[in-house]
């Protein structure tokens, strides 16, 4: 009973193994063919922009300005705008706390050195 099964699960391995490799296949010629089709339209999309720039190219020229221009604005509108105070009044404040606490710290060990000596 055990031969029995044994072959007919050999038999039954072989067939899916054929059916799998079939399908495979199958798939495979399929993903080809829509590859060699997204090829060719992409190569037909290629020559017919090109024809349509050789014609008017000055058209394009400003569509390309006026797309470029307005992403930059896009892009400036989200930075935060630098104001009169922060530029010079902060960056001033800024500027002198830092040397306070460089100066700071200097006297802070020159008294620490006077201590010790």
């Amino acid at each position: 009973m055990d031969i029995i099964n044994t072959n007919q699960l050999e038999e039954d391995t072989i067939k899916l193994a054929d059916k799998i490799e079939k399908t495979t296949a199958k798939q495979l010629e399929s993903a080809r063919k829509v590859a060699e089709k997204i090829r060719m339209k992409s190569e037909d999309a290629l020559v017919d922009t090109r024809i349509k720039v050789g014609e008017h190219p000055m058209s394009y020229i400003l569509g390309a300005a006026v797309f470029g221009f307005a992403l930059g604005c896009l892009v400036m509108s989200s930075r935060r705008s630098c104001t009169t105070q922060s530029r010079f009044v902060n960056r001033s404040l800024d500027q002198a706390n830092d040397l306070a606490s460089r100066v700071s710290g200097r006297l802070s060990r020159a008294a620490s050195n006077l201590k010790n000596w």
